[in-house]
C-alpha cells in the first residue's frame, strides 16, 4: 500500500481491506527518522483476497487516495523483519551523518561518551 496518511493505523488499514483475509500483522513502514513513510505491507491468505484488495485501489483514507499494488514475499519479509528487530532487540542503533572524513571509531566513541 502506498500513499497512506501518516496517521493511518494498522486497524484502519485492516478496515480498508475488510473483505480480505489478512495473515499476520499489517506492517506500516517507517523512514530513517522513525516516522511513517506512507507505505505498508500486508500478507493475504489467497489470490481471491489479492483480487479483492486490488479493487480497493484508490480508496480514500483520511482524505488521501491509497494505492494498492501486488508485491513479492521478499519485500514483505524485509519489512516484517525490520519491525521484529525493533520490537524484540534490546540494542538500539543510531546513524551519524555529516561526519568529517577523518573521523575514526575512537572519535565517535569519545563523542558519544556520556550520551
Amino acid at each position: 500500500l502506498r500513499g497512506l496518511p501518516w496517521k493511518a493505523t494498522e486497524d484502519e488499514i485492516e478496515e480498508l481491506l475488510i473483505d480480505c483475509e489478512i495473515v499476520g500483522n499489517v506492517f506500516i513502514i517507517f523512514n530513517e527518522a522513525g516516522k511513517p513513510s506512507g507505505d505498508a505491507v500486508v500478507k493475504l491468505m489467497k489470490k481471491v483476497d489479492l483480487d479483492r484488495a486490488l479493487k480497493c485501489n484508490n480508496e480514500s483514507l483520511h482524505g488521501r487516495f491509497v494505492c494498492i499494488q501486488e508485491t513479492d514475499s521478499d519485500t514483505y519479509n524485509k519489512h516484517a523483519k525490520k519491525i521484529e528487530k525493533i520490537e524484540n532487540e534490546e540494542n538500539t542503533f543510531i546513524r551519524l551523518k555529516g561526519l568529517v572524513w577523518s573521523a575514526t571509531a575512537k572519535d565517535i566513541r569519545t563523542f558519544l561518551k556520556g550520551c
